[in-house]
């Protein structure tokens, strides 16, 4: 079995929306002033919405263009909170409902929005590095749980090795956590609960990647179960290992 990883070709787009949308032209690009002030009203909406709060986007709307974004129109700033909300959706990151992600955001001006959000701490950075630290790993899979993991992350298609006494690999802590909250407790293959509650509430599974990572697999969605101890041992252990990774095709739909 290979798993396939497509690189999506890179666009040239603009960080702005184009001239004939009637909200902002190519030529005035935003200052990290007003990314800045759209980003902190963004997540004060988005802390409001998660804990179940009103609030009313149509007056963020004109405060911020009473202050830093008085050069805005109401569309550009609504554009603005779209493109913020596209930056966290590649993040697997809960976003704004009411202000669904608009894709058409140039690569320099996503790039900026991510490093306002991780220098801010709006979002922790460290919870989406690769790690071989199991114990970090850990770490940062259980603090992507806490918040919820929306939508399906990418992954790497051929992760990092590390050499020490042993050959260990960089693995995607949001993909070991969608697969978990995916998975709610529950093996993929056995179909019962994990064995035991763990120390975050959860019932304990261990994910698995169905082509080992030393035999060249890839740590994504498509190549990753979350199984009971007994179940993942049986997958790298038992004389009929063959069977068990045909009867996970037939199974987890997304494994290919």
């Amino acid at each position: 079995m290979k798993i396939v990883c497509i690189n999506m070709a890179k666009r040239n787009l603009t960080d702005t929306v184009p001239k004939n949308q009637g909200i902002i032209s190519e030529s005035a690009k935003w200052t990290d002033r007003e990314l800045e002030a759209a980003v902190d009203a963004y997540f004060v909406m988005l802390e409001k919405e998660l804990r179940g709060e009103p609030y009313n986007k149509a007056k963020v709307n004109r405060q911020l263009r009473s202050s830093v974004l008085s050069q805005r129109s109401k569309g550009a700033i609504e554009y603005r909170m779209q493109n913020i909300s596209d930056v966290l959706q590649k993040l697997c990151h809960p976003f704004i409902q009411g202000y669904m992600p608009r894709q058409n955001v140039g690569t320099n001006l996503s790039e900026r929005i991510k490093k306002l959000i991780f220098s801010k701490k709006l979002v922790n950075e460290r919870d989406y590095a690769a790690t071989a630290d199991e114990t970090e790993m850990e770490k940062r899979v259980q603090s992507l749980l806490t918040k919820g993991v929306v939508g399906k992350p990418q992954g790497r298609c051929q992760p990092k090795k590390q050499q020490s006494s042993q050959t260990v690999f960089e693995r995607d802590p949001l993909v070991k956590a969608w697969v978990l909250q995916n998975a709610k407790g529950i093996c993929e293959l056995c179909g019962k609960a994990g064995p035991f509650i763990d120390k975050s509430g959860r019932y304990f599974l261990e994910v698995h990647h169905v082509v080992f990572l030393t035999d060249g697999g890839s740590d994504v969605l498509e190549n990753t179960a979350a199984l009971c101890p007994n179940y993942h041992r049986k997958c790298h252990f038992s004389p009929d290992a063959d069977a068990v990774r045909q009867e996970l095709h037939d199974k987890v739909e997304r494994i290919k």
